[in-house]
């Protein structure tokens, strides 16, 4: 910071805004800007540096990465969520998710990768619940080899991007998905499987659910290569 290197800790806010601390001393060093505004879409005058809107499934969520040169967060814009008095107004869908990569001490932004919206989700294909449907990254990030990784809760999909510029590389359709990959030796994992507010209102259809799961294991084909859990040779 400022010239001087200094031991850090690193942490993202459900207010959308990611915060670089003094480890000895936990004062605020750095952070991005947050939006402080009314819970309007699209919001009024918001800093475009900001990574994603508060809200009650908003901002930063489960965690972000950083390989030593850059950090790299998810982001969830959530903010009419649970806005209303009225019940049968509080289900906004979400309007958007991103994964961004910003330098160490927050002042930069390096590129963003901007999920595109979902065009229907739930209901049937004629009469869907919900049309133009934001598709939050609410998963950790994980990183290997100059990749992120990581899966979003709409289009439920794992996304492979570029780490140097944020060129999307793979996607993979895996079903109802909320946690994030991991990567070792090779082989990148996810488990699938969601019931993120299941148990209320069934308007909120924009998380396709499943109440079972897989293990997928992705990478190059060899002896030990396993595609599913518990499909693998004999």
């Amino acid at each position: 910071m400022n010239g001087q290197r200094l031991k850090v800790v690193g942490v993202g806010c459900k207010n959308g805004g990611f915060y670089v601390l003094d480890a000895a001393t936990g004062q605020i060093v750095g952070q991005t800007p947050v939006y402080t505004g009314p819970p309007t879409d699209p919001p009024a005058k918001l800093d475009p540096r900001t990574l994603a809107l508060p809200g009650a499934a908003g901002g930063l969520q489960t965690g972000c990465a950083t390989d030593g040169k850059a950090v790299y967060t998810n982001g969830i814009d959530n903010i009419r969520m649970a806005t209303s008095e009225d019940p049968r107004n509080r289900w906004w869908p979400p309007t958007g998710g991103r994964v961004v990569s910003i330098s160490l001490d927050t002042r930069t932004e390096n590129w963003r990768h901007e999920r595109p919206k979902v065009k229907a989700v739930g209901g049937t294909a004629q009469k869907p619940l919900f049309t133009e449907v934001g598709d939050p990254v609410g998963s950790g990030i994980a990183l290997a080899n100059g990749v992120a990784y990581f899966t979003t809760t709409v289009s439920n999909r794992l996304v492979a991007v570029d780490t140097a510029s944020g060129q999307a590389l793979k996607e993979i359709g895996l079903g109802p998905v909320w946690s994030g990959p991991s990567v070792s030796r090779g082989r990148v994992y996810v488990g699938t499987g969601n019931i993120l507010f299941a148990p209320l209102d069934p308007r909120e259809g924009y998380f396709p659910k499943s109440f079972t799961g897989t293990l997928y294991s992705f990478g190059l084909p060899g002896d030990d290569e396993v595609s599913r859990m518990g499909e693998g040779k004999e």
